[in-house]
Parts: C-alpha cells; structure tokens; sequence
C-alpha cells in the first residue's frame, strides 16, 4: 500500500467526525503526507495518464510555475 493509501486509512479508522454547515467531514491532525515524484508515479501507475506528461506536469509543479499557459504548452488542459 502506498503512502496515499495509509493516510486514507488512517483519515477512515482513526479520524474524528465533524459536522458544519457544509456537510460532515472526517479529519485527523497533526498528519502530513510528503509525497516525492516516484510516489507519484506509484499513485497513478494504474491509470491511463501518459506518463511523459504527468512528469512534465509533476516538474512544474515543484518549479512553482502558476502561469496555465507554460501547462498548456506542455499538452495539460
């Protein structure tokens, strides 16, 4: 099971209910979830993306990049 995956599982068995306005959620705190380009690749190895573009997608994004034309230049709509 992947890193996602075991804080999913932790959100369901350990995590407390809270009730707003805007429906229930369920939480926990003081968790963080580090996920590094490999894990990435784990996550979505199982779906049809093209991996040239989720790489090129995943570089930008850890560049910082906020402009949506440099991501429509790379073929991400």
């Amino acid at each position: 099971m992947n890193k996602y995956h075991q804080i999913l599982n932790k959100i369901i068995t350990k995590g407390k209910n809270q009730q707003n306005k805007k429906g229930s959620i369920t939480y926990l705190l003081n968790q963080t979830l580090e996920l590094k380009p490999i894990d990435m690749l784990e996550l979505f190895e199982g779906h049809a993306v093209a991996r040239k573009k989720l790489k090129d997608e995943l570089g930008l994004f850890m560049a910082g990049e906020r402009s949506t034309e440099a991501y429509r230049d790379i073929g991400v709509s």
